[in-house]
């Protein structure tokens, strides 16, 4: 992994000094092999707007043991903070769903999934967080998001789906 928390796309040759956010992550195993390339301007068009870029590659053989699924695509994220505690994240991702290695002895409905299949989605998420430390050991404070995401052809992919999510830590 390579991160860079002073990161500035355009300062060539030293690629410093302007605040944004640059991730290189590489993962190979025997179970999974990731990559991801994730770019961050916390200050998009000089306000407290961030928005973000994400290239990723993923094969994901851990899933099961009757398939593998592989994964790429990009996502680009928007996030606006909502007063002092909150923030609301906006992201779409575009991405290629591939089931493939599907064994003989797997369920009629497993077996319907195997190809490929394009995924377009938005998501949609607010979140409240009073943490004292969001990097080092957090003591005090609490965590809490709600969401909902929708994806389908209607947004140009083939998978429709639609789902909510709410999670909550305290500490």
């Amino acid at each position: 992994q390579l991160t860079q928390t002073n990161f500035d796309l355009l300062n060539w040759p030293t690629f410093t000094g302007g605040g944004q956010r640059f991730n290189l992550d590489v993962t190979y195993g025997a179970k999974r092999r990731d990559a991801s390339l994730n770019i961050v301007e916390p200050w998009f068009l000089g306000q407290r707007l961030s928005l973000g870029g994400d290239l990723f590659y993923r094969d994901l053989y851990y899933l099961s043991d009757v398939y593998d699924q592989q994964n790429y695509g990009f996502s680009l994220n928007l996030r606006k903070p909502v007063g002092q505690h909150s923030y609301v994240d906006l992201a779409y991702t575009i991405q290629n769903v591939k089931i493939h290695n599907v064994d003989a002895k797997a369920s009629d409905e497993i077996k319907a999934e195997e190809g490929s299949f394009l995924q377009s989605k938005i998501d949609a998420t607010y979140a409240h967080d009073t943490r004292d430390d969001l990097y080092g050991v957090t003591r005090h404070g609490h965590k809490i998001e709600i969401g909902a995401m929708v994806s389908g052809d209607f947004l140009g992919g083939d998978v429709g789906v639609w789902g909510f999510h709410a999670e909550g830590q305290q500490y």
